[in-house]
Order: C-alpha cells, then sequence, then structure tokens
C-alpha cells in the first residue's frame, strides 16, 4: 500500500470527474430554482398571505410555541422547538407534554448527554 497520495493523471481525471458532478449538480438545484421563480405568481402568493385563514394558522402555530433553553455540548447554544398544537383534537395529551417539556425538559437533556 503507497504511503504518499496518488498524483498523476488518475488523480487530476477523478478531480475532474468530480468537479463537473458537482457542477452539473449545482446547476441543476439553479435551474430548479428559476424554474419555481418563473412558476410561481407573486400575485396569488400575496392573495393566499392576506387570507385571514392563513394568517389564523400562522398565529395558532406560532402561538403554541414555548422555547426551553438547554446546554449543549459544543460552543454554541441551540433552542429546541417543542410544537404542541393548541387545537389539536387530544389537547389534554399536547398540554401533558407541553408540561413535561417546562418541568422536566433540561433534565431530560442532561440525562442524554446534551449538555456542556
Amino acid at each position: 500500500m503507497p504511503s504518499h497520495p496518488v498524483s498523476g493523471r488518475r488523480s487530476r481525471l477523478f478531480s475532474a470527474g468530480v468537479f463537473t458532478f458537482l457542477a452539473l449538480f449545482l446547476l441543476l438545484v439553479l435551474a430548479l430554482l428559476a424554474a419555481d421563480v418563473a412558476y410561481i405568481n407573486l400575485d396569488a402568493v400575496k392573495e393566499v398571505l392576506r387570507s385571514r385563514e392563513i394568517r389564523s394558522a400562522v398565529v395558532l402555530s406560532l402561538g403554541s410555541m414555548d422555547i426551553i433553553l438547554t446546554a449543549y455540548e459544543h460552543e454554541k447554544m441551540v433552542r429546541v422547538w417543542v410544537i404542541g398544537l393548541k387545537y389539536s383534537e387530544k389537547r389534554q395529551l399536547v398540554e401533558k407534554f407541553l408540561d413535561l417539556c417546562r418541568s422536566d425538559g433540561k433534565m431530560i437533556f442532561v440525562e442524554f448527554g446534551y449538555v456542556k
């Protein structure tokens, strides 16, 4: 087994192949984004966002979130979002779950090693 990196024609060919693959992939992603922008009717999007039902759904979703700060083993802190839908058919279970997150959330993260 050689102790030095592979060099020469094979290495350049491999590098060119990887570069070509990544360039094509990036080009396809950009093409998909361009197609999405060309397909979207901005007036229809604005109309949907003005809809009372959509605004109510956003408010309900955002209003039902609680932030629980927990320690994390890396340099920066990461927030964990726990979502319970207040309009759920099983509201008692949602409230029980959210209460558990509020009371024992930090302890559970410590127990499983997600702390500094």
